[in-house]
């Protein structure tokens, strides 16, 4: 797994300035799920306090990954997609996490979809396999549906050939559950950036609000504006700019799928960030609105009755804000 620059990975996800010593820990980078993680503390502890709980966060985020990771043939997730029976017993973390995403996946009318995992490795968008034929795409469509899974307890019961694949969800899940342990360690306030998502929670030592940049979808690699938030927020980023290939004749093919086409979704959304008060919430509706298209997203906001706020940025660099936020362009 490729590691970022520490320094450009922040630079591209936040407006803090963590500095050593007891009161603010230093951001650390983790590489977990194919996501780089990092952490920001601002604590009364010592160093060695921080450390510790940043031990345990290495700690969640490697149990994590041995659970819900689609890609690792030993995770339980894999081995679950690779059972040829159709009824499989799951452990209580991953019936947890499949709860969820079957949950968002009505909430959200089906644009977001945890059985999309198919598509993914049909596309093989991260590597060099040849793309697929709309009769290899036809066919994959016949092992996708949320309606199609049924979790009892801890009992999945999926048709043998569905491949689930919580990635659109989990980063956000584990931010909320990274959150948990630390504000019971009692950690004043901190910053998590978890790929595209970012979580802030209690608050900096000197009472200021977080500032959250909001990365332009474009190649420059700036920023469209800044989010300022007081308290505990969870901050989801979708487009399809970051995960794509592009074949020989310039089309680009991303790893948002429509699952009424299963192709990647067409959409008039350059880019689409979520804020809500619980991390899968906002990871889940991200991809959601991203696939709705704008119109589409107007109204699914208008129908959640404030479960989330939203920032839409068209492929025409128009900016939408919901009004529950509060966003300075840049």
């Amino acid at each position: 797994m490729k590691k970022r620059c520490l320094a450009l990975f922040l630079c591209l996800s936040l407006l803090f300035l963590p500095a050593c010593g007891a009161q603010t820990y230093s951001a650390v980078l983790y590489n977990k799920l194919n996501t780089d993680i990092a952490i920001t503390l601002y604590s009364d502890g010592t160093d060695q306090t921080c450390e510790e709980l940043l031990r345990e966060c290495e700690a969640l985020l490697d149990r994590a990954e041995k659970v819900f990771s689609r890609t690792d043939k030993q995770a339980e997730l894999a081995l679950l997609n690779a059972s040829a029976k159709t009824t499989v017993a799951v452990s209580a973390a991953l019936a947890a996490l499949l709860s969820l995403s079957l949950a968002y996946a009505l909430e959200t009318e089906g644009l977001f979809d945890p059985t999309a995992g198919i598509l993914s490795e049909l596309y093989d968008i991260t590597g060099t396999s040849p793309l697929p034929s709309e009769q290899q795409v036809q066919a994959a469509l016949g092992y996708t549906g949320y309606s199609t899974v049924l979790l009892t307890g801890e009992t999945v019961t999926r048709p043998v050939g569905t491949v689930l694949d919580v990635g659109a969800i989990a980063k956000g899940y584990l931010a909320e559950q990274l959150v948990s342990l630390l504000l019971e360690a009692g950690v004043r306030g901190g910053v998590l950036s978890l790929g595209g998502n970012v979580a802030v929670f209690g608050k900096k030592n000197d009472g200021s609000p977080f500032r959250v940049a909001i990365r332009s979808p474009q190649k420059d690699g700036g920023t469209v504006g800044v989010l300022t938030i007081a308290g505990n927020a969870y901050i989801s980023t979708s487009g399809a700019y970051e995960r794509y290939r592009v074949d020989e004749a310039g089309n680009l093919y991303h790893h948002i799928f429509d699952m009424q086409t299963g192709r990647p979704a067409v959409s008039d959304l350059a880019s689409v960030t979520v804020v809500a008060s619980d991390g899968a919430r906002a990871d889940a509706w991200s991809t959601a609105l991203f696939v709705a298209g704008y119109e589409r997203s107007l109204q699914l906001w208008e129908q959640a009755n404030g479960a989330f706020d939203m920032i839409l940025i068209r492929e025409n660099g128009e900016i939408y804000t919901t009004p529950g936020l509060s966003f300075t362009p840049a």
